[in-house]
């Protein structure tokens, strides 16, 4: 389920609407980070991925390893993030900054198409790394809801 294919604006609400209602299993939210405004803005570069659930944990860190095999610097991976597409507890989720946009170097990575598409097959090789971990544990994938704490 795409929520967007150009550059729109979609505000959250929206997203998690279509999300849901698109019948997603699970979320992977791919952007591009900003070191903002600051003497570091240009210093700072790398992927980094964050979730807000412990029982989506294993997703991120999976995103994160593929991420890191394009060659990307190490930004680091957050839990407990309180990010309005990281809150939907129905469906396993993260959130992957490919890159900084503020950082020449990984910019230019942005730039590139072949690099685009590199992120694009090392998402879905992660998807299918995560199907396969709860598959061979023959669980199904992790859901989580208000009354019901997901553990791994």
């Amino acid at each position: 389920v795409m929520t967007r294919s150009d550059d729109s604006n979609v505000g959250m609400p929206e997203r998690n609407e279509t999300i849901i209602s698109g019948g997603a299993q699970i979320l992977v939210s791919i952007h591009c980070n900003s070191g903002g405004a600051g003497s570091s803005a240009e210093t700072v570069k790398g992927v980094s991925t964050y979730y807000r659930h412990l029982g989506y944990q294993p997703l991120a860190d999976i995103m994160y390893s593929k991420m890191l095999e394009l060659g990307l610097n190490q930004f680091g991976m957050v839990g407990s993030f309180n990010f309005s597409l990281n809150a939907p507890t129905q469906l396993p989720n993260v959130l992957v900054e490919t890159a900084f946009m503020s950082n020449p170097e990984d910019e230019m990575k942005l730039l590139d198409d072949e690099f685009r598409k590199a992120v694009a097959a090392k998402v879905v090789s992660g998807l299918e790394e995560f199907v396969k971990l709860y598959a061979a544990k023959g669980d199904q994938i992790p859901q989580q809801s208000p009354g019901n704490a997901v553990r791994y």
